[in-house]
């Protein structure tokens, strides 16, 4: 299917720019556009990482996004959250969401390293005039609630920490019966 991409106001208040589909229909499983931009690593990154356009490629690889890629929203909808709803947030990886939306693409990274190359992939039809959602993560919110201090670093770090180790504990379990 061929189809054409445009970059207008998003439909999520305050959100900036959002990506639309501007003619044609994008298929279930169809790459979008790659996601491209500057590739920085190592202790470079740390000042990065902080972007809203930096995508972890791994180990400490980013790309901070510079093409129309970048203008793909997430649908999470971060208030202040109480400890409870952060633990909640932390170990289902599901967070509150503009009740309107839901996110119709993906992140797709092909090869690793230097060498990594990340796309943005449908994850079901989308049609014209839809506008392009994608979820960015649990680590780019976690890193969002404590910069804009909605909740407490500390906090989130032992609770981060925690939640790891007994999701190892878990799995070492079920591989040791």
């Amino acid at each position: 299917m061929s189809f054409e991409l445009e970059v207008r106001n998003s439909q999520i208040k305050e959100a900036g720019d959002g990506l639309f589909v501007k003619s044609g229909t994008i298929d279930a499983d169809q790459v979008v556009c790659e996601y491209t931009g500057d590739m920085v690593v190592g202790h470079d990154n740390l000042s990065y990482a902080q972007s809203d356009i930096a995508v972890g490629v791994g180990g400490d690889i980013l790309i901070v996004g510079n093409g129309i890629g970048a203008k793909v929203n997430d649908i999470a909808h971060m208030t202040a959250v109480s400890e409870e709803e952060f633990e909640k947030f932390v170990r289902t990886e599901t967070y509150p969401t503009y009740p309107s939306y839901s996110t119709n693409c993906k992140f797709e990274i092909k090869g690793s390293g230097e060498f990594a190359r990340v796309y943005i992939k449908a994850i079901r039809k989308i049609e014209t005039d839809e506008e392009l959602f994608i979820s960015y993560g649990s680590e780019y919110w976690i890193q969002r609630l404590i910069r804009w201090k909605l909740i407490d670093e500390d906090y989130a770090k032992k609770t981060v920490a925690r939640l790891v180790w007994e999701k190892i504990q878990t799995q070492n379990t079920i591989k040791n019966k």
